[in-house]
């Protein structure tokens, strides 16, 4: 027993003073938390350029609204204008919900509610809000809804955004506009 005992410390004794296979332990302890970081990196700057352009869409598509009172599109016409314009929203036209909602000037709500998205897992489409802007100089309120799947749904950002599904976050850009008077 004292025979092995001694190899043992020999054999431990030696493992202390080796140098070799340091750098395996930095790599094996570094990595995961560059990959990590680069993932969310990644995540984080698609996630701002889809929102970037999904403002914008609905800033192209509220211009349409707002100079056109007496030629409101329709629904599926505005779809069409925001999917032209926010080119970073894959399957653009199942991805999105137009939400257009007069506002009450004389009391002056603006709380429509919770904003209604697509569901695509279970093939939901909400019951869509959609007044046609006709008539001028009336305050409007414009959301859309778009959904999307992360790139990396079990890393960083991925996981943590706030799902609509089990594999859907959403993206909501709003705008508040006035239709122009048409005399």
């Amino acid at each position: 027993m004292r025979r092995a005992w001694n190899r043992f410390s020999r054999f431990a004794a030696r493992l202390r003073r080796e140098e070799a296979g340091t750098a395996s332990i930095e790599f094996v302890v570094m990595f995961p938390l560059l990959i990590l970081l680069m993932a969310t990196g990644f995540e984080a700057g698609l996630y701002s350029t889809r929102q970037a352009l999904l403002d914008y869409a609905v800033e192209k598509s509220v211009r349409v609204l707002r100079l056109n009172p007496d030629d409101p599109p329709s629904y599926s016409e505005m779809v069409d204008i925001v999917c032209d314009a926010a080119v970073m929203v894959p399957d653009c036209h199942n991805a999105i919900q137009v939400e257009l909602t007069p506002i009450d000037t004389e009391t002056w709500d603006i709380d429509p509610g919770p904003v209604y998205c697509r569901d695509r897992e279970n093939d939901y489409t909400p019951e869509i809000v959609f007044d046609e802007a006709g008539g001028g100089n009336r305050l409007m309120l414009l959301r859309l809804c778009a959904v999307f799947h992360p790139v990396f749904p079990t890393l960083g950002l991925g996981a943590r955004l706030t799902r609509v599904s089990e594999n859907d976050y959403a993206m909501v850009a709003t705008q508040i506009f006035v239709t122009e008077p048409t005399e």
